[in-house]
Order: C-alpha cells, then sequence, then structure tokens
C-alpha cells in the first residue's frame, strides 16, 4: 500500500551557497486544495531560506483554537502533514483560552524560554470578539509578538489569519456588521506581516498560511460555528503543515525505524515482519512481538500488507461498539531503562482510510510522558477524508519513578454504536527524548 500524495524534487543548498544535491522533498499532497501562496517567499533572485533540521523545535502559541480545549488540536494534523519532522517539548502548546493578542504580547518570554527554532501562531479571534480594540491596535500587538519570538532566538514565526465564524457570540454582537468587517482588514494586515518594515531584521522569517477564507466553513468545519471539529482541524493543520513544510528538510522521523537509535530494533521488531504476533479480540495475522486487541464487541480483522517499501500492519473494524471510549490497539512493550525525569517519544507512519464511522480520534502512545492528544470533548471523525502521515508524540511528561518498560501504542477509539474504521501502521519509532531536549 502506498502513502498517498507524490513527492518531488527540490535543489538543496549548503550555508555556502553550493548545490550540495538533488533531495526528495517528499511533501504531501494535502487535503482541500487551498490556496498555497506562501506570503513569505523570496522573490525569483533570492537565495533559498535556510532550512531547519530534523527535530527542530516547535512551540505553539495561541488560544482556544489552538490549545484544542474545545474540540480537537489542528497542530495534531500539522504535525501530521508535516511528517512528524518537528520536536515537541514539555509544554510545547502554551495556547490558553480566551486569550487575546494583547495578553499574548505580555507572554512572549514563556514562548522564548522553550527555545523554538520555530513558532506557529494564531491571535486575533478573541481580541474581536471580546474587546473594542481596531484592526490596527490588534495587528499591533500580533507583531510585537512575532517580532518578540524572533527577538528570543526562533528562527522563523509562522502565522495565521483569523478564521470566519458564525458562533452566537460572534454574531449577536451588537458592533455587527463592522466588527465582520474588522476581521477581514486584520487579515488583510496579517497577510502584509512579512514585509513590515518593523520586521526587517528578519527578512523571509515571517511564514504567513496560506488563507482558508475562501473554503472555510463554519457551519462544516467547526463544532458550534467557532472551534474547529475533526474537519476543521485538518484543513487548519494542513495550511500549518503547508507553510512548516517549506522551511523545513525533508528528513524525516519515520525514517529512523531502522536505526539503532530506535529502542524497538533490538528485539521488538520495528521492521513489523512475521505473522506471530497477538491478537486479543481480533481475527488474521499480525506482525511478530506486536498485539492487536480490543475492549468491546467489535469485529477486527488484522492483516499484513506493504506501505511503499516496509512492511505495515492493517487493522479494519467493523461491527457494534457498547461503549463509548472503548479502543482498537496496536502495540508492543520494550524493555528499555527510563529514570526519574526522563521522557520518552515515538513515531509511526500511517494511512487512514476515508469511511470511519464513530471514530472518535486516533492516537499514539509510549508510557505517561508522551501522547498525541486525544480530544475532550465529543466531536467525531465521521464524514472526514482519507488522512495519511506520521503520528508523533509530543513530550507532555517526565518520569515520576523509574521505569524498566514501555509500550508503544496505536490506538483507535470510538463512541457507542456502530463503527468502521480502515487504518495502516508501519515504520513504528521509539526513543528515550536526549537529555536536555525535554524542557
Amino acid at each position: 500500500m502506498a502513502l498517498l500524495g507524490k513527492p518531488r524534487e527540490r535543489r538543496r543548498r549548503r550555508q555556502d551557497g553550493q548545490v550540495s544535491g538533488v533531495w526528495p522533498a517528499a511533501r504531501f499532497e494535502l487535503l482541500y486544495g487551498e490556496d498555497e501562496q506562501d506570503h513569505g517567499a523570496p522573490p525569483p533572485s533570492a537565495p533559498p531560506r535556510p532550512l531547519l533540521t530534523l527535530n527542530s523545535r516547535w512551540v505553539a502559541e495561541g488560544d482556544s483554537i489552538t490549545a484544542g480545549s474545545n474540540g480537537p488540536q489542528w497542530a495534531t494534523y500539522a504535525d501530521i502533514g508535516s511528517r512528524g519532522r518537528f520536536f515537541r517539548p514539555l509544554n510545547w502548546n502554551q495556547a490558553t483560552g480566551g486569550q487575546t493578542a494583547a495578553q499574548m504580547a505580555t507572554q512572549i518570554a514563556q514562548v522564548t524560554a522553550l527555545n523554538p527554532k520555530v513558532v506557529t501562531f494564531l491571535a486575533g479571534t478573541n481580541d474581536l470578539g471580546s474587546t473594542s480594540d481596531t484592526p490596527a491596535a490588534i495587528y499591533g500587538n500580533i507583531r510585537s509578538c512575532v517580532k518578540g519570538y524572533l527577538d528570543g532566538g526562533a528562527q522563523y514565526v509562522v502565522v495565521s489569519r483569523v478564521l470566519p465564524r458564525s458562533d452566537t457570540t460572534w454574531t449577536n454582537l451588537g458592533t455587527q456588521p463592522q466588527r465582520e468587517a474588522d476581521r477581514k482588514a486584520l487579515n488583510t494586515l496579517i497577510e502584509g506581516l512579512p514585509g513590515d518594515p518593523a520586521l526587517s531584521a528578519y527578512s523571509r522569517r515571517v511564514i504567513v498560511t496560506p488563507s482558508l477564507e475562501a473554503t472555510w466553513n463554519p457551519a462544516t468545519d467547526t463544532i458550534e460555528g467557532l472551534h474547529p471539529n475533526y474537519l476543521g482541524a485538518i484543513k487548519l493543520g494542513n495550511s500549518f503543515a503547508t507553510a512548516l513544510n517549506s522551511i523545513s528538510d525533508t528528513s524525516l522521523f519515520s525514517d529512523l525505524y531502522l536505526d539503532p537509535s530506535n529502542a524497538l530494533l533490538a528485539a521488538d521488531n520495528p521492521q513489523l515482519a512475521g505473522t506471530t504476533g497477538v491478537l486479543t479480540g481480533a481475527t488474521g495475522e499480525v506482525a511478530t512481538g506486536w498485539t492487536v486487541s480490543q475492549n468491546d464487541t467489535m469485529t477486527v480483522a488484522a492483516s499484513k500488507t506493504t506501505m511503499g517499501a516496509a512492511a505495515a500492519q492493517r487493522i479494519q473494524v467493523s461491527g457494534t461498539n457498547a461503549t463509548a471510549g472503548r479502543v482498537v490497539n496496536f502495540s508492543n512493550p520494550c524493555q528499555i531503562a527510563g529514570a526519574i525525569g526522563d521522557s520518552f517519544e515515538a513515531c509511526i507512519d500511517f494511512i487512514l482510510a476515508a469511511g470511519s464511522k464513530n471514530l472518535r480520534g486516533l492516537t499514539l502512545g509510549c508510557g505517561s510522558t508522551g501522547l498525541t492528544p486525544l480530544p475532550s470533548s465529543p466531536p467525531l471523525y465521521d464524514g472526514a477524508p482519507a488522512l495519511n502521515g506520521t503520528l508523533r508524540t509530543p513530550v507532555i511528561a517526565t518520569l515520576a519513578a523509574a521505569v524498566t518498560s514501555v509500550t508503544v501504542q496505536a490506538t483507535l477509539t470510538f463512541a457507542a454504536g456502530t463503527v468502521a474504521a480502515d487504518v495502516t501502521w508501519s515504520r513504528p519509532y521509539f526513543r528515550k527524548v536526549p537529555a536536555g531536549s525535554v524542557r
């Protein structure tokens, strides 16, 4: 089974400007064909931007849309779309529900203290909805944040425009329709951010994401007119991924699945070879040393396949799930020594076919210290398109006690009712986070 999308080739230049060869950009076709204009793009005669290396640190700042406090995090889908290239340290998501750009401008030091190489930034929604600040004033605070991150050591800042909305807080504002006009005026200012004279010291280091203005539909892309559902989170995440891919080299974290640094390599079969794995509540074949399991009454069929040149594990789920929150796992316990203060991270390539039913989310975890987020609110993946890329865990905690084993686990979580999902996993990678990188 091949990954969706086609790689293309680009010329890579070294720091001295010499061409060092041709490499595949491995940029996967993002869903929802958006305007991919890069508003931080150089003129044709300019040298290419320096590209961020694999595992560059990523920190996000924003409000509840970025925090994911009212739905799925778009950052998960930006990570999937950028193939897990970026390392997200402990407290990487600095977004807080309800915050304005003015408030974020007072918290620049908290963001730069995490030593990000790239900061993703979405602000202005609450300024427009809960203050009387003019577009110029809001833009001034956004610019202050961007400059502060760059002054503090970030190599790039990726900025989104303010999304259209239709929630009652917005539509019932006594200042409508003026405030909607202000939103569009603010977005025009944000579009010009890379060329702002106040940022002239940081030429081409500010990237504005592709516009979603023409395709973002609050009625279908959000839960209640404001916060993204899965459709919206994927759409917004892909917009950020397009920008992130333009400033990163093409090395992939999952490319290391056969590297000696993969803690699974010694005894836990990251190659997904063989067919003698364990089936619990499932039928079919599982890679040796791995387990496919469920904890309800679903029908789960496991089979071996390929993804590109690598072996892969396919899991098809159907039937009925009696209890909300029940799961189907693909897992492997890895013997590894972890001391107090350590953290672990993992990644895995995947393809999720279209047509899921009552799927609440797909996640990857590695013990208590690394986990991709599952939304706390109830949106379902139903109706969302096929999805492929790489899941990579952010650091969420450090060990409070020593361990000798950590389970790497890719999980499908379902709501109650008739269920359906077809997922393929490949190239798992697992490691202890290098000392000094966690925070």
